[in-house]
């Protein structure tokens, strides 16, 4: 067989003899530490208290290795190829996408793995010695030492596996981001690794030692946690499979971010599913959930994405000619977002005012509403946030239109932080709750009965935005820029 030439060139240089037997001594010594400390030599094989601090010691060293040096890895490889000027000539090598995904992904970090492959040995001989003197496998996790290991096994695996694509797939955005590299990218590719991990984790931390509900549906909560961490795994490898095809230039559709969106929603909202309502109304708020996930989404991309105005005319161009594809493959990833959003919010809300008027309206939302929501004011609200968000995505473009585009998402955010926290904050101080609407998307105002429909407030925002930009796109137009040479004497 025949071996990924990039795998085979990081096993060259990673394995050393020296680093290989090093491992092994430096993780030995921090096993032997930790079953001298818990050593008690009355007991069979040195007692359950050992064994059981084994396979603690073994776990989080496996977690730190994986979440903090394994990450750094994955991030520092592809910068460490573009400062030693040798990644366009990989580039134009025969390696296709996911030749190289899995090659440097796997690659950069195969000594980190090399480690964790070692404390996972321990936790595996630790939990079986822990299990075989006192049985105390089966009576703290509730199932045998076998399937407690396999799910330990698998579940730390596909968690490095997570964070070290996501590490990796930050620092191909950030390059791309920019044309160009630093080494600060790598901390910034860790941290944004380290805050996937910890979403993940506290979402997934309570369903370890009991059951989960999804959907309804009573599942065992420790596999269910494994299986979750998987899928994410397997969606951070797919995340950086088509980065990979950006840099290669393999002309792509943009559906992997709208799917993987979907995805989210749909698992997040059989998380939500309220285990006390029934009827048509206990729908309500796992898909308005899931709906406002989605919405929300259409500002990941936007903070990573760059836009210059030479896209948006080829966008213009591919929309005047009639080329779908072309819109497509030119439009802005949060656009697509966007526009998967939007229909999510026109089924939504088609969904709820077409819903029976039954006594108990309100009682799908009374669970983080004020008493006497309906549902036409669930769906105003819910427009009104797809709007706003339409505003804010404007004004990111007006952001990028400007004279300079490096601090474009720096600005963009400082007036994002001015409209939904500062002016909110001052007139939440000064009293003024009827003017709170005009700024955020919300309708249940305390101590003021405002009747304007929330939608109106974005509408007049994404008015005004919208006439700014057109004013400020228009030194961007074709007919300026074949104007300005012509006036100056110069061929156009």
């Amino acid at each position: 067989m025949r071996l990924n030439p990039e795998f085979r060139r990081y096993m060259w240089m990673e394995l050393s003899p020296f680093r290989v037997i090093g491992m092994p001594v430096v993780l030995g010594g921090i096993f032997l530490l930790a079953g001298i400390a818990t050593h008690e030599s009355g007991e069979p094989a040195g007692g359950t208290d050992m064994y059981e601090t084994l396979v603690g010691t073994a776990i989080v060293v496996a977690i730190l290795i994986l979440l903090f040096w394994s990450t750094r890895l994955a991030a520092s490889a592809l910068v460490q190829e573009i400062a030693d000027k040798t990644w366009d000539a990989q580039r134009l090598s025969s390696l296709g996408p996911w030749g190289m995904t899995w090659g440097k992904l796997i690659g950069s970090t195969v000594y980190a793995w090399y480690g964790t492959f070692l404390a996972l040995l321990v936790m595996c001989v630790s939990f079986a010695m822990w299990d075989s003197i006192s049985g105390g496998v089966a009576r703290t996790f509730g199932a045998e030492v076998g399937v407690v290991i396999l799910q330990s096994i698998i579940g730390l695996i596909a968690f490095g596996i997570m964070v070290q694509a996501t590490a990796l797939v930050a620092a191909l955005t950030a390059m791309h981001q920019r044309e160009k590299t630093r080494r600060f990218d790598v901390s910034l590719a860790q941290f944004a690794a380290l805050v996937v991990a910890i979403v993940v984790s506290s979402m997934l931390d309570r369903y370890i030692d009991g059951p989960a509900v999804w959907y309804g549906a009573a599942v065992d909560g420790r596999w269910f946690a494994v299986v979750s961490v998987i899928v994410f795994a397997l969606w951070a490898v797919v995340g950086v499979w088509r980065r990979m095809q950006i840099e290669l230039q393999v002309r792509t559709l943009p559906v992997v971010w709208p799917v993987f969106v979907i995805f989210l929603a749909a698992w997040m909202a059989g998380l939500a599913w309220p285990e006390r309502l029934t009827g048509s109304y206990r729908y309500v708020f796992p898909i308005v959930f899931g709906t406002v996930i989605i919405i929300f989404a259409s500002y990941v991309p936007a903070l990573f994405e760059r836009l210059d105005p030479v896209r948006i005319r080829q966008l213009f161009a591919s929309m005047r000619e009639g080329r779908f594809g072309g819109v497509l493959a030119g439009a802005p990833l949060w656009l697509i977002n966007h526009g998967v959003a939007l229909i999510a919010v026109a089924a939504t809300t088609v969904y709820i005012v077409t819903l029976p008027k039954e006594d108990a309206a309100a009682t799908a939302f009374n669970m983080w509403a004020s008493d006497g929501t309906t549902m036409a004011t669930v769906a105003g609200t819910l427009i009104a946030l797809f709007l706003f968000v339409t505003r804010d995505l404007l004004l990111l473009t007006y952001a990028y239109l400007g004279q300079t585009t490096r601090r474009a998402v720096a600005g963009w955010l400082i007036w994002l932080a001015v409209l939904y926290l500062l002016i909110p904050a001052i007139l939440s101080g000064l009293g003024m709750f009827s003017l709170l609407p005009v700024f955020v998307p919300i309708w249940d105002v305390p101590f003021v009965d405002f009747t304007v429909p929330p939608v109106v407030w974005p509408l007049v925002h994404i008015a005004v935005v919208s006439f700014l930009l057109t004013m400020r796109w228009r030194r961007f137009s074709s007919d300026t820029i074949i104007a300005q040479p012509a006036a100056s004497g110069q061929p156009s």
